[in-house]
């Protein structure tokens, strides 16, 4: 109960949105590494199917709408919440 507390008070994972289709997990630790010591990277894909109930891509003003655009996320965890506050 300890640890959990201190999770909550102290996050080190921060959460990355709007990653491209083709990122990989070694190129948001090296985007990431400036920040300090990384610990995990989790990078999640969309399933195959999902495309259909994708959410639309935003767009600015002005600009075509695209559909169907795959959207990932990441987890970057880090050492230290203080490294997690920088990134």
């Amino acid at each position: 109960m300890e640890q959990a507390q201190k999770f909550i008070q102290e996050p080190t994972n921060i959460y990355i949105k709007w990653l491209r289709s083709n990122v990989t997990e070694q190129e948001i630790q090296q985007a990431f590494a400036m920040f300090g010591n990384i610990t995990s990277v989790c990078l999640t894909q969309n399933p195959v199917g999902a495309l259909q109930s994708a959410p639309q891509t935003p767009t600015l003003p002005g600009q075509p709408q695209q559909q169907n655009v795959q959207l990932n996320f990441a987890f970057v965890n880090f050492l230290s919440a203080e490294e997690a506050k920088q990134a």
